[in-house]
């Protein structure tokens, strides 16, 4: 009868147990309500920042450091074309990634409660590289295609080649690579020490202090002119004297390349090592040489207009004819 009741109670233990190890299993496998609604917060938060940093990285290396194109570049206005009006299109594009990527970050601290180390360090890297590959999915079908408002490389006979290269290199790619790696991790081992779960902290960590590196990086290089070139454009807010802009102008000894029709961006040859202290004490805004605030004028490379790859800008008339902003 006792070993009876022994062996009974003993199974009846196992069984218990059996079913506690399930139900913890089945907590980590399928999270609370509570957890997949902030868990939601997260997945689309880190979608959204890789949408950002994705635009960002079109911006930075396509709009300034190649010149491939500008976000207008397929507008065939002339009041479009403009110079000033291009580079004013890109800077709204980053006010828009700057949006997003505010949106996505407070989406993420909206859901910080569900930003375990395995949500840390696996998911969310995933999600961001889902959303770097969908907004180059979005770009080249949308913006290059079917709205035509630019190609990847205007000046290419076969434009439809770099877009699809650009298209499948970092959109469809990286989608697939974010799919494997959300599929392959979904569930955690339920089995993980300490130590492992630790181990994989310390890698989302990682790879959170990496993007943050590659992403201030790339803006400090995005911000420095080029080396080899003289030219910069040169901004003023409206309503400085045309006599005030020419005085800061023959300080500096620059050659004047081409000004909009309102006086507002000038484009100026300076010589090697010249200073723009001149043009800031003449009422210059800012430049492409000064640090932090023009970063998308820093690598347009200004030329007299008749060499212009653009050729709605104004030629220098507007220096020697009667301009309202001259008086």
């Amino acid at each position: 009868m006792c070993i009876a009741e022994a062996e009974v109670s003993s199974s009846c233990r196992l069984h218990l147990g059996t079913m506690i190890a399930n139900d913890t299993l089945t907590e980590r496998i399928a999270p609370a309500p509570a957890q997949a609604h902030m868990l939601r917060f997260t997945r689309w938060g880190a979608i959204l920042l890789g949408v950002a940093l994705s635009g960002f990285f079109d911006g930075i290396l396509l709009h300034q450091v190649l010149q491939w194109h500008h976000l207008l570049s397929g507008i065939e206005d002339p009041e479009v074309q403009r110079i000033d009006r291009l580079i004013l299109a890109d800077g709204l594009f980053h006010v828009l990634m700057y949006l997003i990527a505010a949106a996505g970050l407070w989406l993420l601290w909206r859901g910080r409660a569900a930003l375990s180390g395995f949500v840390l360090g696996q998911r969310v890297p995933a999600w961001m590289l889902l959303g770097f590959g969908l907004w180059n999915l979005v770009d080249v079908v949308g913006f290059h295609w079917l709205a035509g408002i630019h190609r990847l490389r205007m000046d290419s006979p076969r434009p439809w080649l770099w877009d699809t290269l650009w298209l499948v290199a970092f959109g469809l790619l990286p989608m697939v690579a974010a799919a494997r790696w959300l599929r392959r991790r979904e569930v955690a081992p339920p089995s993980a020490s300490a130590a492992s779960r630790k181990k994989r902290s310390r890698a989302g960590a990682a790879a959170w202090a990496a993007i943050a590196v590659l992403v201030a990086s790339a803006g400090f290089v995005s911000g420095r002119p080029p080396a080899d070139v003289s030219t910069m454009l040169v901004f003023y807010p409206p309503g400085v004297p045309g006599a005030t802009i020419l005085r800061g102008i023959e300080a500096v000894d620059a050659r004047i390349l081409w000004v909009n029709a309102s006086g507002t961006v000038w484009a100026l040859d300076l010589p090697p090592g010249a200073s723009t202290d001149g043009l800031s004490r003449q009422g210059a805004w800012f430049s492409s040489r000064f640090a932090g605030l023009a970063s998308c004028a820093a690598w347009t490379r200004a030329k007299p207009p008749s060499a212009s790859r653009h050729p709605a800008i104004a030629p220098l008339a507007y220096v020697h004819a009667a301009q309202p902003w001259a008086s």
